[in-house]
């Protein structure tokens, strides 16, 4: 109909980043047993480590319940 460019909200920043390496990278993984999200650096580190509790919670999560999103 019209030419005009569709418009949409942005976030803003803070709540995008990592609150786990303190906004260093955006959230794009979220946990599936909890519904937090945090970088995937900061969670592949936790289970590399074998510290497998959510970094908010204490929720304990597998790979298995890391699944990556994207904003649109």
């Amino acid at each position: 109909m019209g030419d005009e460019a569709e418009t949409k909200p942005e976030l803003p920043a803070e709540i995008l980043r990592c609150p786990a390496c303190n906004g260093a990278a955006f959230r794009d993984v979220v946990l599936k047993r909890c519904n937090h999200t945090f970088c995937r650096s900061c969670l592949d580190l936790r289970l590399s480590n074998r510290q497998r509790k959510c970094p908010a919670c204490d929720e304990q999560f597998a790979k298995s319940d890391m699944q990556t999103f994207m904003l649109q």
